[in-house]
């Protein structure tokens, strides 16, 4: 076990999931390789000259981080991370956000596409306005009135809507 020479490569995990239609394949990435290349990249940017030097640094045992930096090893726990993130006064989102995968306009990519979706989402409703929209939705949905609801705003709201692909209206009604 040895120190790492250059900024790991973040791989693709896979994990099978039970939905309500079977079940399906989906992807993400190896959390455990964005935490070693978050902590490579400080390492490197602090000028910390050994992984020794580092866990001092950062209120962790060296045993404990070199076992998480190799990259061969079980990855790291919670508990770690909780320490890295005292350490250094961040939230674990802060930490991930360090990571350019987290960090979209930075150059990085989002993870899944429906998160900005998702975001803007939040970012214009609270949770009460949110779940009550929600609720609207689904009885929309549920009583075949949903596209005709489409359909009025559009005629309001000429050219502020996004297009709705073809095939949308009769999935709605599913």
């Amino acid at each position: 076990m040895g120190e790492i020479k250059e900024r790991p490569t973040v791989q693709e995990i896979k994990v099978r999931v039970k939905t309500d239609k079977g079940s399906e394949t989906r992807s993400g990435v190896d959390i455990d390789e964005i935490l070693r290349a978050i902590l490579f990249d400080m390492k490197r940017d602090n000028k910390w000259t050994s992984t020794a030097e580092m866990a001092r640094r950062i209120g962790v045992p060296q045993q404990t981080l070199a076992t998480f930096m190799d990259e061969s090893g079980p990855g790291t726990g919670i508990e770690t991370i909780s320490k890295v993130c005292a350490a250094l006064r961040l939230s674990p989102i802060d930490l991930l956000q360090r990571h350019e995968r987290y960090h979209p306009e930075q150059g990085g990519r989002t993870q899944f596409a429906d998160d900005l979706v998702f975001d803007r989402f939040r970012a214009v409703l609270d949770r009460g306005e949110a779940s009550r929209l929600v609720r609207v939705i689904e009885l929309l949905r549920d009583s075949g009135a949903f596209e005709e609801v489409l359909t009025a705003a559009e005629r309001i709201l000429p050219g502020t809507l996004p297009a709705r692909k073809k095939g949308a209206e009769s999935a709605a009604n599913t």
